[in-house]
């Protein structure tokens, strides 16, 4: 893993981490089924990915061990993308492959010099703000580590960064917003049947 510094001291980045369920499921009701879903970013290991938990939710996905800067699949991308690399997806998603996605990062990547310069006036860019903050589970050698069980929520705030998905998702939306704020949603038996999974298969709660 690449190091790096920091006023502390040496740390080292680590862009391995699963999505837990909660955050898709804000989501869910929201993506047609004839949608080929692609979660571009294979993460794999003794838990559920997102690519299992979009399948138990009836849609049919891509979660290959493939490379992302060199092939295309699905209809639309649906990820949790290295957020370290940000930059550099986002480049390849919309200037070179111009393909609709919802991406899951950091809110703060509107805040960043080279967001502002290339996409912050992109007519096609929509954020969907979740109703709470999602959680990541680190991964390391196919393991999750350094989770608390029952902890649903991460320290710092994600949007959904969303492109050419207006006309996609199943949503009224205001013609002239591009900043929309998901309402809560209770658990029902969809959201029930993947949280008896993923805690089978080692998932936190």
């Amino acid at each position: 893993m690449p190091k790096g510094t920091h006023p502390q001291g040496n740390y080292q980045l680590h862009d391995d981490y699963v999505t837990h369920w909660h955050a898709w499921y804000q989501i869910a009701h929201l993506i047609p089924r004839d949608l080929k879903i692609w979660e571009a970013f294979y993460c794999k290991g003794n838990f559920m990915n997102s690519g299992d938990i979009w399948g138990h939710w009836g849609h049919d996905v891509i979660h290959e061990d493939i490379d992302f800067y060199k092939e295309d699949r699905g209809d639309i991308v649906i990820s949790n993308p290295p957020f370290s690399g940000a930059e550099k997806v986002l480049d390849r998603l919309i200037n070179v492959l111009d393909k609709p996605f919802i991406l899951l990062m950091p809110s703060d990547r509107l805040n960043r010099q080279w967001f502002i310069k290339n996409y912050i006036n992109n007519p096609h860019l929509m954020f969907l703000v979740p109703s709470k903050r999602p959680a990541f589970c680190k991964v390391v050698d196919g393991n999750i580590v350094d989770f608390k069980r029952g902890q649903q929520t991460s320290g710092f705030s994600c949007y959904f960064y969303c492109y050419k998905m207006a006309d996609k998702l199943q949503m009224n939306i205001p013609i002239d917003k591009n900043l929309l704020f998901l309402p809560y949603k209770t658990i029902d038996d969809a959201a029930a049947k993947v949280i008896s999974i993923w805690e089978n298969v080692g998932g936190p709660a």
